[in-house]
């Protein structure tokens, strides 16, 4: 409805802000990321462009360990961006994370993805076939559709 809410975070409008220094030549050691929580980690690697090249994504991971996270929300959001832009640092990582993560909310997306593209659909092949046994009845039968619709 006209009348509904309209929520605003001042510190998801930071992190946004953040963004765009960064893509405006700002280091991002310069960024001011301090304090943030997961959640403004987050919405910052959601806020990236999804064409952002591979040298602004090797500055923001040498500064930030992206790859590296522990945190598997702020993992597969930094890993779509792996796919798309095909950033070979963190091609272990994205093996890795499909390998041992079940949940379909994360693995569904990647493998889209990586599906678009030739390149990825060798690699996607070649870690489903390694990943498949180790995956819930229902992520295989949701992953077996996806392949059959990409083949």
């Amino acid at each position: 409805p006209e009348n509904h809410p309209v929520l605003k975070s001042e510190r998801f409008a930071a992190a946004e802000a953040e963004v765009k220094r960064f893509l405006a030549g700002t280091a991002p050691e310069k960024l001011y990321t301090k304090d943030w929580t997961s959640h403004e980690w987050l919405h910052f690697i959601r806020t990236l462009p999804e064409n952002l090249n591979r040298e602004k994504m090797q500055q923001l991971d040498t500064a930030f360990g992206f790859t590296r996270s522990g945190n598997s929300e702020l993992l597969f959001a930094w890993l779509m961006h792996v796919v798309k832009q095909e950033y070979q640092p963190g091609y272990a990582a994205l093996e890795q994370f499909l390998v041992h993560t079940g949940r379909r909310k994360f693995l569904t997306p990647l493998y889209a993805e990586l599906l678009k593209s030739e390149n990825g659909k060798a690699r996607a092949k070649v870690i489903y076939k390694l990943a498949r046994p180790n995956y819930h009845a229902v992520s295989v039968s949701t992953l077996d559709d996806l392949f059959k619709e990409n083949s």
